[in-house]
Order: C-alpha cells, then structure tokens, then sequence
C-alpha cells in the first residue's frame, strides 16, 4: 500500500508502520573508543526482513575481499 503521493515507495506494515526500514551492521569490540557503522540495507516497511542479516553478511564478506585485493 502506497502511503504517500510524494513518495511512491513508501509502503505500510500493520506490525513497523509507514515508510521504511534499515538494517545495521557495526562494530562491536569493547576495545574500541568508536563503534562505526559497517553496512546498511534499507528496505520498504513492506518488506520481510527475513533474509536481511544474509544481506548485511553478503555485503561484509564482499567489502573484506575488496580490501584485501
């Protein structure tokens, strides 16, 4: 269901709401000063975000080998 004529990608969930969604990977070592952000995966309020945390990995594992090359 579309919520706004602005912006037609915006969908509903009865459980998230209107808009959108996003998933986060970040650091996370107590060592750290500064935890970063690491990856995202936005996706409408629609979508399942079952297969998310597949994503976020995928785009880990892809970025690892990027810097290692």
């Amino acid at each position: 269901m579309i919520q706004h004529h602005f912006d037609l990608d915006a969908t509903y969930d009865e459980y998230k709401g209107k808009g959108y969604q996003i998933q986060l990977g970040e650091t996370c070592n107590p060592e750290n000063d500064v935890q970063l952000m690491t990856s995202a995966v936005s996706q409408t309020a629609s979508e399942s975000d079952t297969g998310a945390v597949e994503r976020v990995l995928d785009g880990l594992e892809k970025n690892k080998r990027n810097l290692m090359n």
